[in-house]
């Protein structure tokens, strides 16, 4: 799953949706666009060959975004054989998942880096 905005800095949203589908040696991921824009009805036509949601940032937006990032987790878990499922319920032991791996948190807002990161770090 790939939760975007569309304002990027070095092409459009559309843009990079549109090379992705190009590329048919990838499988394209599911799409969550979750961006600030406010999209006109042929926008929204464009982006809905592309995303499984968008989602215009609003005071209830950080709810919604949450929402439909675990309801693609709860659908993609429920279609997995049972020691697969038993599989995904050990690895969300978060004391072990990250033990020893390094994240690349990739955002351009320094606030977001600093929530993520603090969420991530090791507790001592």
């Amino acid at each position: 799953c790939m939760v975007m905005d569309l304002n990027l800095p070095d092409l459009s949203g559309y843009e990079l949706l549109e090379q992705m589908a190009g590329q048919e040696e990838v499988a394209f991921p599911p799409v969550i666009v979750y961006t600030g824009r406010s999209l006109s009805r042929d926008e929204e036509q464009r982006l809905r060959r592309f995303s499984k949601s968008i989602i215009i940032k609003d005071a209830r937006s950080p709810e919604r975004l949450l929402d439909e990032v675990t309801l693609f987790l709860h659908q993609v878990e429920s279609s997995l054989p049972a020691e697969r499922q038993q599989m995904l319920r050990l690895a969300r032991d978060r004391e072990s998942t990250f033990e020893g791996r390094s994240i690349l948190v990739v955002e351009d807002d320094v606030r977001n880096i600093f929530a993520l990161s603090s969420v991530l770090e090791p507790t001592r």
